[in-house]
Order: C-alpha cells, then structure tokens, then sequence
C-alpha cells in the first residue's frame, strides 16, 4: 500500500489523503484523532464482503439485500446525503478484489476479552486473507504446528523459558498455558494465573505464526496492528517490536498507536 484517501468516512469528513509508501510505517495519534476510523477503513476496502455478511442475514436477497448493503455503507458515513469514498493507490473499495494479496488486520479490540486460548477463536476475530482456510483433516497437523512454533519463538525472542502452549482440542485449537508453577496447566480464567503482559505477548505470537501459514506465496502481504501493544511491559514491548519486525520482516506493517512510550521505543528500535 503506497497511499491511501479518504472522504466522508467517519472521522474524515473533508478528503484526505495519508501516504503509506514504506515496509514499516509508524502511525501515532491521541484517541479520537481518526486511527480507528483509518483502521475501519482499510478493513472496508478489503474486507467489504465479509462484512455484509457479518451485517445482513443470509436470507436477505434481491432488491432488499442491495438496500441493506447501502444501509451498511451509510453507517460509515460522516455525512449520510454524500457519497463515501476509500481509495488505495487510487483505486476504489468498490473494484477491489482482495484475493491478489495477503492482508492481515489485528485490532486488540476485539482480542482483549477473551480469557483463554483458542487459535480458532483468535484468527475468527481478526480480519486475516486465508485463501481456501484449512480443512478439518487438516487441523489438528495446523493446530499442533502453530502450539510448536509458539513456543520455540516464545522462548527465543521473549526468554519465556518456563511458561509453554498446550494443545488440548485439535479440532479447535483450545490451549491450555502452564509455566514453573503452574505446571498442569490452565485453559480458562487464565487473568487469575497469568499476568496481562505475558497473555498478550502469548495470543499476538499465536497471531502471526498464523499470518506466517495463511501467507500466499508470490503475493504482496500487509499487516495492520490497531492500538496492539500498549499492555505490555516495557521489556516485552521491545522483545515484541523485535520480533515483529523479524519475523514480518517480507510484509509491509502498519502499526497505528497512541502510546508515546510505544512510538518512541519503535522508532529508536526501528532506526538502530
């Protein structure tokens, strides 16, 4: 993504324009300042019909399925009597097929709730391109591979040497996390036995080893973090900015913050 403009979408009520152009690029502004409206936006370019499916009921058809999608278009609206309009690299949302890229959108909105570790689950509640999915047969191999990967990364970038994944449904991907002390492991009220820190750090390295399988080879591949890191501690902030930039190192990234602490920690990692 080189560019991207906007007008009448939510916050941006006149049109503009943010360019893009860089494998990493760091977006900061205080809440309220348009980053969540900017994320709504590229999920709409490129995840517009998973969304009318998420907002229309299946039995919704002909003339009454098209007055629901303008309904839809409407709720993002900033002014409902004008047109919207997304464009990437000048082409609009409404020509756009995702199905030329790899495009994974992680908001941690929609990730914080959850109090346990369920792959399934995880990727469900992201936005993430995964061609044909996985079929049944093949999702306990999936789910096994991504519980052996977490924890050899877990262990080398984030020197988490007694905290380990579990697998304990392989058609799911449910996980139990048990560390030194908690050595039988848990799988539900994990707040209660773990630190938020180290949750986070768990389900976000879960994420992108599952970016890293969904990739298409020979495709473009673009990343969006929404306000992802700001419940780390200070040192899994940099052991996860590190290892997000090695192991995403092919992809473009975009991460969008608020946190000044966050920003500068990025950039002084990103220039060194």
């Amino acid at each position: 993504m080189n560019s991207i403009e906007l007008g009448n979408f939510k916050e941006f009520k006149k049109t503009a324009q943010l360019p893009l152009d860089g494998k990493s690029v760091l977006i900061y502004g205080e809440n309220g300042a348009g980053k969540t409206s900017l994320f709504e936006a590229i999920k709409f370019f490129y995840f517009r019909q998973r969304i009318m499916r998420e907002r229309i009921l299946p039995n919704v058809v002909g003339e009454d399925r098209l007055a629901e999608e303008e309904r839809v278009i409407s709720d993002y609206k900033h002014d409902e009597a004008r047109p919207l309009a997304i464009k990437i690299d000048n082409e609009s949302y409404s020509n756009h097929d995702a199905n030329d890229s790899n495009i994974f959108l992680v908001s941690y909105s929609l990730l914080s709730n959850s109090d346990e570790i369920t792959i399934k689950a995880l990727t469900e509640n992201t936005y993430f391109t995964q061609g044909e999915g996985i079929r049944p047969e093949e999702e306990p191999t999936f789910y096994n591979m991504i519980v052996e990967s977490v924890n050899d990364d877990l262990q080398e970038y984030f020197y988490f040497d007694g905290v380990k994944l579990n697998l304990l449904d392989a058609s799911t991907g449910r996980c139990s996390l048990s560390n030194e002390n908690i050595q039988e492991g848990k799988s539900e009220r994990l707040n209660s036995y773990f630190n938020e820190s180290i949750l986070h750090v768990v389900r976000f390295v879960v994420l992108i080893e599952c970016m890293k399988y969904f990739q298409k080879a020979g495709q473009p591949t673009l990343v969006l973090f929404d306000d992802c890191f700001n419940s780390l501690d200070a040192p899994n902030r940099t052991f996860m900015i590190k290892y997000m930039l090695s192991k995403l190192e092919d992809a473009q990234k975009i991460v969008l913050t608020h946190n000044t602490g966050f920003y500068n920690l990025f950039c002084y990692i990103y220039s060194n």
